[in-house]
């Protein structure tokens, strides 16, 4: 009974050797005939694997993201906006530099400053009363701020100057307060503009055909590094003897949150 086991046992195992020679030369033979029926069936479960396997490493970042606190989130994205509000900065500031090298072989007027490190601040309160007309920030004479110090937001777009300076406080007049006026002048076509407050927008007359577009830069004309606002309408009637302009500021009292003040040199 057991050599009969035995020998049993023998012819399986040498079975099995000659069944995969089999199933090789098979496949090597008729592999043409056959691989179009293989592929519609494991590449789709193929494919399905490794995007199972690939999709492995977001459930760190899942986790993280929906079991970490709202202080956490909070300061994480505060830290990415002021990112990338540095950024926009040393943007502007590279404008700048493009500026006066170009004024250097034009004709063109030299806005060639100096600049200092400018004080990070933030808003206290918003006078509200009389449209948006000023801001206390969060920084006094202690960083350094004085009267007439400039402030502005993210890439340069100047909102307000500062008008009086406390301790740890200070109040800034916006530009963009109703009644305000300010002279600019057309990033382009360096036409000179006077924009008049309108409560966080600017309205102002040109002549007629001066060429002024939609989406246009209208740079603060006694410093042409700072922004003033963008131009956003233009209302052209020829039966007018004049055209007008409808100007956003940079200022948005529901999003501005980060203020920069340039330091006197």
């Amino acid at each position: 009974m057991t050599y009969l086991l035995d020998r049993s046992n023998r012819r399986g195992g040498k079975a099995a050797p000659v069944f995969l020679a089999v199933l090789f030369f098979v496949i090597v033979f008729f592999w043409p005939s056959i691989q179009s029926t293989v592929y519609k069936t494991t590449e789709p479960v193929t494919k399905r694997v490794f995007e199972l396997i690939g999709g492995v490493h977001i459930i760190p970042e899942f986790m993280r993201i929906y079991f970490s606190s709202r202080s956490s989130l909070q300061q994480q994205q505060q830290l990415l906006q002021s990112r990338v509000e540095t950024l926009e900065n040393h943007i502007a500031e590279q404008d700048i530099r493009l500026r006066e090298m170009y004024s250097l072989f034009t004709d063109a007027p030299s806005t060639k400053q100096d600049y200092s490190i400018p004080v990070v601040a933030s808003s206290l309160a918003q006078d509200v009363t009389r449209v948006y007309a000023t801001l206390i920030l969060s920084k006094g004479f202690g960083e350094g701020v004085e009267v007439g110090n400039k402030v502005y937001l993210r890439g340069r777009q100047i909102v307000c100057i500062i008008k009086d300076v406390y301790a740890k406080t200070s109040q800034c007049k916006l530009f963009s307060g109703f009644g305000n006026t300010v002279e600019g002048v057309t990033a382009s076509s360096s036409v000179t503009i006077t924009l008049e407050g309108r409560g966080g927008h600017y309205i102002a007359n040109i002549m007629r055909d001066t060429n002024v577009f939609v989406g246009e830069k209208v740079l603060l004309r006694e410093d042409q590094s700072f922004v003033l606002g963008e131009v956003a309408e233009v209302f052209n009637n020829d039966q007018d003897t004049s055209w007008h302009l409808l100007i956003r500021g940079a200022y948005n009292p529901s999003a501005s949150s980060m203020y920069y003040i340039e330091k006197s040199i």
